[in-house]
């Protein structure tokens, strides 16, 4: 039975990165065609254009980026299936809720962990932005 959701997960995990792919491949059709506008336009448009084409190229690159980042999680996910790792929290090193990898396949760390990743990442942010207003 484990080893069947197992296959499921790979399949689940295989066709998400096929998604992904196939949009990152869009994006980078679109980012190309954009820096082309933005040349154009940094010739013969006013600084609206300029900012508007700016604006949109960052937008596209920010959506590269994450894709990337999710291709990524997806492949070490994979890895984890074909080690036997797959599902245990790399933060506390304990077995992910089955829902949590149900919501996201490629999740490295549990609930709990996660939620202390992001509030210590959140912390920090505030922190930098009071260094810096101080």
């Amino acid at each position: 039975r484990e080893d069947e959701r197992g296959g499921l997960r790979v399949r689940e995990l295989l066709q998400r990165q096929e998604k992904i792919l196939s949009r990152l491949l869009a994006a980078e059709r679109s980012i190309r065609k954009q820096d082309q506008d933005e040349r154009r336009v940094s010739r013969v448009g006013d600084d609206a254009d300029r900012a508007s084409s700016a604006t949109n190229l960052e937008y596209s690159l920010g959506i590269a980026a994450r894709e990337s980042r999710e291709i990524q999680l997806i492949e070490d996910a994979l890895q984890k299936i074909e080690t036997g790792s797959y599902g245990v929290c790399e933060e506390c090193g304990q077995a992910m809720a089955p829902g949590r990898l149900e919501a996201l396949p490629f999740a490295a760390f549990c609930i709990d962990c996660q939620e202390k990743i992001e509030e210590e990442e959140e912390e920090g942010i505030l922190t930098n932005r009071l260094h810096r207003a101080g």
